[in-house]
């Protein structure tokens, strides 16, 4: 019996919630989750763990309880149809004799994009796709921007008191936010690839940047560092592979040798960025749009921006970020330098018929702060073209 479409999405939800478990853990793969029904029954699930493990068709076959032939699999993402690290999924699901596959989005890498479903329909199996269509693309936001633009997925974020200041005027700004905030902080940090800081707040703060979740034992993201002149401390604990992943070092020409060779002896990597409009007056900086770009050039598909102010900035004023998600604190701390310390710096319009526009607004509350994050971009503007 062929499931309805209401079982279609009750079974896909099961498969995206299977694939929730592994988001942030399978860069450069994408998080990925199957289920395998008979006559209204689970018989196999299925996720992709990590890079390199085998993907979650073959984990669903797998663990199927009974014969899979002429039964539904339902993938959160389109069968692989290519030879990776691991056979085509498509070939596997073909072999097994399953009856029906229901996907919920397309690959969005041109180069695969519909071989998987083309494979599987010329087998003569029944297929549907673009269930949860919307719920699937969310889970793998960034594998799908990569793919679709070549550069990862940008969000910047940013705490503030309810008079819109980072830090006190002696530059103290912990904590802003209360422990529920800052926990949230780190899972959104957990399902990144790379966090990114300026030079600036290193030498506030020295922070770790790394995932402190209870009991968290996965991949810690990679931490970048933009420094023009490469002035972080070889020992701050940002670049201490003992208190988290790797780091990498964005620079300029300006880098002194001698600083990028002992970064590098320390098993660092140094990334030399140019400026597109050549060397310009006033202080040496990362031209990130530049710098955005190489990062996809290395295979970063979703990047985790935490300041500082001429950061975020650079990032808003070239129109190269994709999210901005603000912690608000109902506390007021006043300025008593020029200006404050405002979370944006570097840039800004003359009117506010100029002001930077954001969509998709969603609002939480985490106990007495408030979080409202925006997209640059509606939606459908940045997924209307992936298959569904």
């Amino acid at each position: 019996m062929t499931p309805s479409f209401s079982d279609d999405e009750r079974f896909m939800r099961m498969a995206l919630e299977l694939a929730a478990q592994a988001r942030g853990r399978t860069w450069p793969n994408p998080a990925v989750g199957a289920v395998i029904v008979r006559d209204g029954r689970v018989i196999g699930r299925g996720f992709h763990h990590r890079a390199g493990a085998p993907h979650a068709e073959i984990e669903a076959l797998r663990d199927a309880t009974e014969s899979v032939r002429g039964a539904t699999i339902y993938v959160t993402l389109e069968p692989c149809s290519h030879h990776g690290r691991t056979p085509p999924c498509a070939e596997a699901l073909v072999n097994a004799g399953l009856g029906r596959v229901v996907v919920a989005v397309g690959d969005p890498n041109p180069k695969v994009s519909g071989r998987g479903m083309a494979l599987i329909e010329a087998a003569g199996m029944a297929t549907r796709i673009g269930v949860c269509r919307d719920d699937a693309i969310a889970l793998n936001e960034g594998f799908m921007q990569f793919h679709l633009t070549g550069r990862p997925l940008v969000i910047c974020k940013y705490a503030m008191t309810l008079d819109g200041q980072i830090a006190a005027s002696t530059g103290d700004s912990k904590w802003i936010t209360n422990a529920d905030s800052r926990r949230h902080v780190h899972e959104l940090r957990q399902q990144a690839d790379a966090v990114l800081a300026g030079i600036g707040t290193v030498r506030a703060d020295n922070p770790s940047l790394n995932v402190r979740l209870p009991g968290y034992n996965g991949p810690q993201p990679i931490r970048v560092i933009a420094d023009a002149r490469l002035e972080t401390p070889l020992d701050a604990k940002c670049a201490d592979p003992a208190t988290g992943g790797a780091t990498w070092f964005l620079v300029t020409r300006a880098a002194p040798s001698d600083r990028v060779k002992a970064h590098e002896a320390l098993g660092r990597t140094v990334l030399v960025i140019e400026n597109p409009d050549g060397e310009t007056t006033g202080p040496v900086r990362i031209h990130l749009p530049t710098a955005i770009r190489r990062l996809g050039a290395e295979g970063i598909q979703s990047l985790f921006v935490e300041g500082g102010a001429h950061i975020h900035g650079s990032l808003i004023g070239a129109e190269c970020y994709d999210r901005l998600i603000v912690f608000i604190a109902p506390k007021i701390i006043g300025a008593r330098i020029p200006g404050g310390r405002p979370p944006i710096a570097g840039w800004g319009q003359d009117l506010m018929g100029q002001a930077a526009v954001l969509h998709e607004i969603r609002i939480q509350r985490f106990g007495d702060d408030v979080c409202i994050q925006g997209d640059r971009l509606p939606w459908d503007a940045r997924f209307g073209k992936i298959q569904a």
